[in-house]
């Protein structure tokens, strides 16, 4: 809340284990702090991610925005609006799914697994930031195995369309 600075006496970051992924809220928090009237958390949070991996700054940022903590905590609190893209191209998938427009359909959750796909390929092969990358590693790679796992869904979804027995076993 930008309004909180009077009734702060202090401020604590835990970054925990993961000292270099935490860099990213670390980055918002700092933010934050040095101008709370002015604290904006999504530009902050971009910031952070252009400012962690320069390089690879678009990659970066949809694993961040996928990376998403489905577990229960004690605080409650969760970034809102996680997954926007895919969120949205759900909605639509759906929709065409509901209009028997497969094609349409499928082409939009394609574009949507090929870009985890394409961006977690980037992180791992990425040597400009080796800390960074090295701790991120396990969920880049999960995040692969998720975009891998939709593209063959979609190819199973169009090859059941066009009668495709054979694609469809294989995928």
């Amino acid at each position: 809340d930008n309004t909180i600075a009077p009734y702060l006496g202090g401020f604590a970051a835990n970054p925990m284990e993961y000292a270099e992924a935490s860099k990213v809220s670390l980055y918002s928090l700092a933010d934050f702090l040095w101008n709370m009237k002015a604290y904006d958390a999504n530009s902050s949070w971009d910031q952070a991610i252009k400012f962690l991996m320069p390089k690879h700054a678009k990659e970066f940022h949809v694993f961040c925005e996928n990376n998403i903590d489905l577990g229960a905590t004690g605080h409650g609190l969760r970034r809102a609006n996680e997954s926007p893209r895919f969120t949205a191209a759900l909605a639509k998938y759906k929709t065409a799914l509901a209009a028997k427009d497969t094609t349409t359909a499928i082409n939009l959750l394609r574009v949507q697994f090929d870009t985890l796909v394409w961006a977690a390929d980037t992180l791992l092969a990425d040597v400009s930031e080796p800390e960074m990358t090295a701790e991120i590693t396990p969920w880049v790679k999960v995040m692969r195995l998720v975009g891998q796992r939709g593209q063959l869904e979609m190819t199973m979804l169009d090859a059941y369309r066009k009668g495709d027995v054979a694609t469809f076993i294989d995928s």
